[in-house]
Parts: C-alpha cells; structure tokens; sequence
C-alpha cells in the first residue's frame, strides 16, 4: 500500500527524564503510536517519522541524564564508604553517544519508523530565516533546532507527491499551523496538520484514514449491489422513458431477456399494458423506439441520508431498440429478442436511487 501520510514526532514528545533500561532512549508514546497504527492494516499508508536531529537531541539528552546518574552514584558511594561498604564507582563510557545511538537505530528500524535525514543548507539560509525570524525562529531568534526540523521535512516532501504530513509537538506556538503551513502548501497542495499530543495524533488518524476507508470499501460494496439490480434498473427505464413517448413497453423488449432470471423485477412490467400494446401493435409506427438495451453504467455520487439508506446518483447508457422491418405489425407475446433491430444511436438517463440496504429495496427516479 503507498504512503498517504507521514507522522513527525518532535523531541518534546519523546522525552524522558528518567532511567528504566539502558537503551530506553525514547518514552512510551513513540511505541504507543506505532501499536495503534499496527493495530489497524488500513493504516498501513501512515508512516511515522522521526528526524535525524531528534535522534541527535534525544542522544544528547539521554547522555547528560546518565552523566548526572553516574555523578549522583558516586556521591552516595562516598557516603557509604565511611560505613566501610565498598563499591565501585560507575564510570561514563566514552562511546555512550554512540552505542545510545546505534540502539535508537535499532529501535526505529524494527518498528518500520523512518528517519528524515537533515537537509543540506546553506548559513546564510539559516541566518536569514533568524533575521526575519520566519518560523520556527522565535523572537528572540531561538529556534535552530526546530527550523532543522521543519527544513527536514519540507526536503522530505519533495520526494513524497501527495503524501500529507502531520507534527506532533508541544511547541505549538512556533510551530503554528496556520502560519507555517503557508509555507508547507508552496511545496505542495497536500494537507499539513500540527497537533500537541499522540492522543490528538490517533483521534485524527482514524477519523481521516480508518473510518474514512471503511466508508470508502461500503460504497464500493453499495456500488456492486447497485450492478447486480440493473435488470430492475432496465425495467424502470423502458416503462418510463417509452410512456414518456406515448409508447407501452413491449413484451419482448431488452428487459424480458433480463429479467427473467429476476421474479421480482420481472413483476415491475405491466402485463395489462403489453397485451394492450401487442392488440394495437398495427398502429405501430416501424421507425418509433420500441426498447432501450442496456450499455453501460456509472455510479456519479453515493451519500448517506440515514440509518442505512444511500441516495445513489447513477448514469446509465441505453442503445435504442426498433422493430425489424420485415416484421412490422404482427408480434407475438413470445417473440425472440432477437426480431428487434439494434442501432448505434445511444441514450442516457440520469437516475436518483433510493436504496434500503438493510432489505436490499430500491426507489428509482428519473432526474
């Protein structure tokens, strides 16, 4: 399935300020996103993103906390030591930046997360955007870590058409979705959403993309069982459309071939009113449509209006039916479809459907 939508998680999301496991370097809420997302295979067009300088920070971050851990240790190893305990003092490890690191590599790489690596740019890029202080650069021109952060994915869409992106960050105020997503539609026509909070992140996701596709696989269904009733469909168009002519529909038009199989349909066709047209079929004119034979369809719009009744706005396409010269007055009630001459001449109808699918029961409407 194609990526409809990229997750960004800032660094204020994944912070954690305390010690569980060595290589816990990020909160539960990065993995409590991707359990929702694996939750659910229609969210498999999301995709979650964490930039490269938010690796960089939580590193930074996760080794200062070890730092103070180790000096906070070493403290209390001293009291102990006037109690005779002994104990070795931890030490910090000069590649901590690293293994940290390649564990959060790890951890991004099982759980299918993608990294949006930091662009190559230019000082003067960055100096400008802080003189003019165009966000996220605040006023007081603070800001560097998240410009790189929304350079990295206004990159990232360059190689991502139609791909809409959401930023889950607490720093709302510099990352103002009214106000940077100006700059987010000159790169693309795509949505761009900022929300504070994973919770926010999930409500989105599943009324954008999980709802929305269970909606979208009931209408292709709708769709198909409006299909399968194009025999009933046929019969409403013939009555119709040859009244509208001062004609009556005929015993053998394209609807007795196909409704046959359909005893519910095939009861739609007046039988008082072909025997009266097989009785005065001397009057009838040779060159007069006597049938429409069924095409094509297409399904325009399909909306809820309630419960589970669908208003169905349908185009159907009709080849007109005329009778066969050499037989131009005598037609028996049984007479082959095939007495009929087809023409290339097509008619359309445009139709309004009324469907109850809870009994499958339609209410045809010409428009």
């Amino acid at each position: 399935m194609s990526i409809k939508c990229k997750v960004i998680i800032d660094s204020n999301i994944l912070w954690k300020n305390e010690i569980k496991y060595p290589d816990d370097i990020f909160n539960s809420y990065l993995l409590d996103l991707v359990l929702f997302k694996n939750k659910y295979p229609k969210l498999n067009c999301v995709k979650i993103c964490v930039p490269e300088v938010i690796i960089e920070e939580r590193v930074t971050q996760y080794a200062e906390t070890i730092a103070i851990v180790c000096e906070k240790t070493n403290k209390n190893i001293e009291k102990l030591k006037k109690l005779d305990f002994k104990y070795k003092k931890p030490v910090r490890s000069p590649n901590v930046e690293k293994k940290l690191r390649k564990k959060a590599e790890e951890f991004l790489e099982e759980n299918k997360i993608e990294i949006l690596k930091i662009p190559k740019i230019k000082q003067e890029v960055l100096v400008e955007r802080a003189f003019k202080k165009i966000k996220p650069f605040g006023n007081e021109g603070v800001g560097f870590k998240d410009t790189l952060i929304w350079l990295s994915i206004l990159e990232n869409v360059k190689s991502s058409s139609g791909v809409d992106y959401i930023l889950c960050t607490k720093n709302i105020k510099d990352f103002e979705e009214e106000v940077i997503g100006k700059e987010f539609k000159k790169k693309t026509k795509s949505k761009f959403k900022v929300f504070s909070d994973v919770k926010d992140v999930k409500g989105y996701l599943d009324e954008e993309y999980i709802l929305e596709l269970e909606l979208q696989q009931t209408y292709s269904e709708i769709e198909n069982e409006i299909k399968e009733k194009i025999g009933t469909i046929m019969v409403k168009i013939n009555s119709i459309a040859l009244k509208n002519e001062k004609q009556k529909i005929t015993p053998y038009s394209p609807i007795t071939s196909i409704e046959l199989a359909d005893r519910n349909s095939f009861s739609a066709i007046n039988l008082e009113d072909s025997y009266s047209f097989i009785a005065g079929s001397s009057q009838l004119n040779k060159s007069e449509v006597v049938g429409y034979d069924f095409n094509s369809m297409n399904v325009n719009d399909i909306s809820l209006t309630g419960g589970n009744f669908y208003k169905i706005s349908i185009d159907v396409s009709t080849i007109e039916k005329y009778q066969r010269k050499e037989d131009p007055f005598v037609l028996s009630a049984f007479s082959s479809y095939s007495q009929l001459t087809e023409t290339d001449k097509m008619k359309t109808f445009s139709l309004n459907i009324f469907y109850n699918r809870d009994i499958k029961n339609i209410d045809i409407f010409f428009v």
